[in-house]
């Protein structure tokens, strides 16, 4: 796979060059490393055809790898700055050392809860310093299934909030075969 594009919202990336430098070249040398022709499926149009869950698996085994784990923050409790006081549990699929990285390719509803529910919720408690988000860009997203995220799009989303909403340093990264 390869970087084609990235946005640094609130210094995402010159934090992490000073902070946490080693995660931030572990995340660039595993989307480099990842062989993209393992991941194509083996349809009649194998150029068009696309195995999302090898895609993710390969993501997920490299980050593993590195030391990245699961976080699970349980029973947040929003009630001081909420009308509601409902208790919730924030999943960080892969998180190492105040670093969260996601990885999305099938719902872009996630992407949005990403951004304004985990990370937010994750950087408030001091879980986390910096989210990472992996996009395909368009071109890539219109060879993936018809619910993907697209880099451009949720930078443009991201744009449209202003810029200290979300009130989280995130780097979203696009990247294509």
């Amino acid at each position: 796979m390869q970087i084609i594009k990235t946005y640094s919202h609130i210094n995402a990336v010159e934090y992490m060059k000073v902070h946490n430098n080693v995660e931030y070249e572990e995340i660039l040398s595993i989307i480099k490393d990842i062989d993209s022709n393992k991941c194509s499926g083996a349809g009649d149009n194998a150029e068009n055809n696309w195995d999302i869950d090898s895609l993710k698996n390969e993501f997920k085994t490299r980050l593993k790898e590195l030391g990245w784990k699961s976080r699970l923050l349980k029973n947040i409790d929003p009630k001081e700055n909420s009308i509601t006081y409902e208790r919730f549990e924030i999943y960080l699929a892969h998180r190492k050392k105040q670093v969260a990285v996601e990885i999305e390719f099938t719902d872009y509803k996630k992407v949005m809860e990403d951004f304004f529910v985990k990370y937010p919720a994750s950087y408030k408690y001091f879980d986390i310093q910096v989210g990472v988000e992996i996009l395909p860009m368009r071109s890539f997203h219109e060879e993936l299934t018809r619910e993907t995220p697209w880099f451009e799009k949720e930078v443009h989303n991201i744009l449209g909030h202003g810029r200290t909403n979300p009130p989280v340093p995130l780097w979203i990264i696009g990247i294509e075969p």
